[in-house]
């Protein structure tokens, strides 16, 4: 009645004017056409106050329709609507950016995918996440080992490790295109008690365009620069742990090319696996030689949207696939720490057929070239890898002898090479949920009277909130071991190895 009454006052106002005016003002009435344009305008007035006063009334009703309809559900209908309004409360606060468009001049702190603290206007944004990754391992050994020491007996172990325990700081500085990542990690394998992961910035001229200078992981491979909390299996695979670069200290130049389809890596590092090499060393103690490594990768996306991550967690409902090239080459003049370069050990060292065992590379040329290609789709995951390392060891002399540890233990100046292959395929059994994974690995073509090198493995995975928090077992069977790893818990060379393994992975 309240809202009616505002109309009529309302329309009485408007035609005070208008009266006003149909008066003369010596006191005589106005024309009879003035007269009938007045009625016109009272007619029209009071026709828009019958209009809003029946709006009004259809509004009431809406209004005592819904209060009787809440009066008789006794309640239950409100509780109900009082469950949906909060679930939907949650879900906008929980949305971050609309969050934090509520207060833009504020200092933001909240959680997406980890821990935050964005300053105003995104001239600051500090992230900090950490992994947790517990491993119980039951690992059987061979129980004659036909490593350099033949016939030496080992037993089997079998025991829990933390195998990774990692804290990352990472974000933007004065606007979002100078990024930062600090990482470390604290493994009871290591020796040291917290391990540099990764410590590196980065400038992004524009998408094509971008270097980063720092600690980080040397672009070669598909499966060694992915996550190691997003494998498809407790950890990376035999043929990877021959042939992957790791993290060194140095420069790299990235970007995407071809409206993103195409993305480009070029690195130039002080050497390969050689992250804790010091540059500070006095002579003849020095860790690092003069002469830098350069590696490179291209992926192109050549189908839909791959993502990150080995398997297809996220439930794929258009088919995704990545195929990408690595190139490495260093000449080894020295480091201190190099990858694992393995050779076939002499029949007369050995006890049985096969056999292998590990250099180094100092005093030789590695050339490294890889090819890879991943396919995802509803829950179907594939992937598989091939490399080749080239050996030349014609630079590792003194004088006119050959000094090289690859030299000294085969005998061979000759330039040689050998293979490695892998491949990965799961399958989610219940989407988003359960996983079944399986894997063949294999290198070959060592040197002469090697035989080649095969790993068979199976496993389960169980994911309670994706990568974020899982729960992974796998078997491993291998036969003639032919390098250490302490993260995929490969330990007694040239041994043959069956080995159950169990994680629990947690994220933030």
């Amino acid at each position: 009645m309240f809202k009616r009454g505002m109309v009529v006052v309302v329309a009485v106002l408007l035609l005070v004017p208008t009266l006003a005016l149909a008066v003369d003002p010596g006191g005589g009435a106005l024309a009879s056409a003035d007269q009938e344009l007045l009625k016109d305008k009272v007619d029209r007035l009071e026709a828009l106050v019958e209009q809003q006063d029946a709006r009004i009334r259809q509004q009431d009703e809406k209004i005592e329709s819904l209060q009787t309809r809440l009066t008789a559900a006794n309640g239950t209908f409100d509780e109900a609507r009082v469950d949906q309004i909060k679930k939907l409360v949650r879900e906008v606060i929980a949305d971050s950016e609309f969050r934090d468009s509520l207060f833009p001049d504020q200092v933001q702190v909240g959680y997406d995918k980890g821990f935050y603290i964005r300053g105003a206007d995104e001239q600051f944004l500090l992230k900090i996440n950490g992994l947790l990754a517990m491993r119980y391992t039951y690992y059987n050994d061979q129980n004659r080992n036909r490593w350099t020491a033949p016939r030496q007996r080992y037993s089997d172990r079998s025991g829990m490790e933390i195998e990774r325990l990692r804290l990352g700081f990472s974000g933007h500085l004065w606007g979002p295109d100078l990024t930062y990542r600090i990482e470390v990690d604290a493994d009871t394998d290591d020796e040291h008690a917290w391990a540099n992961q990764y410590a590196w910035v980065a400038y992004r001229f524009a998408d094509e365009l971008q270097v980063m200078v720092g600690l980080f992981k040397v672009p070669f491979g598909r499966q060694e620069t992915e996550s190691a909390s997003r494998q498809m299996f407790v950890d990376r695979g035999m043929a990877n742990e021959v042939f992957n670069l790791d993290r060194s200290l140095g420069v790299m130049v990235y970007g995407s090319l071809l409206d993103k389809k195409l993305d480009y890596m070029v690195s130039l590092t002080n050497g390969w696996q050689n992250a804790n090499d010091r540059f500070g060393r006095s002579d003849p103690d020095r860790e690092l030689d003069q002469n830098p490594a350069i590696a490179a990768r291209l992926v192109y996306h050549a189908l839909g949207k791959y993502g990150k991550g080995e398997s297809d967690v996220e439930y794929h409902e258009d088919p995704g696939l990545d195929v990408g090239l690595s190139f490495g080459y260093v000449d080894d003049n020295g480091d201190a720490t190099t990858p694992p370069l393995i050779y076939a050990v002499p029949d007369f060292f050995r006890d049985g057929v096969g056999g292998f065992d590990v250099t180094n590379t100092n005093g030789t040329n590695i050339t490294q070239f890889g090819a890879d290609a991943g396919f995802k789709w509803r829950g179907l995951a594939v992937t598989g890898e091939y490399w080749l390392r080239i050996v030349d060891v014609s630079n590792g002399s003194f004088g006119n002898r050959l000094v090289a540890p690859y030299y000294v233990v085969t005998g061979n100046n000759d330039t040689s090479h050998y293979q490695g292959a892998q491949v990965q395929v799961g399958y989610f059994i219940i989407p988003k949920k359960l996983e079944a994974a399986a894997r063949v690995g294999a290198v070959w073509d060592v040197g002469p009277g090697s035989e080649g090198v095969w790993e068979y493995a199976a496993g389960m995975n169980y994911y309670f909130q994706g990568h974020n928090c899982k729960l992974q077992a796998d078997v491993t069977k291998i036969n003639e071991l032919p390098v250490r790893s302490s993260s995929a818990n490969f330990i007694d060379v040239n041994d043959d190895v069956t080995m159950f393994r169990v994680q629990c992975q947690v994220t933030f």
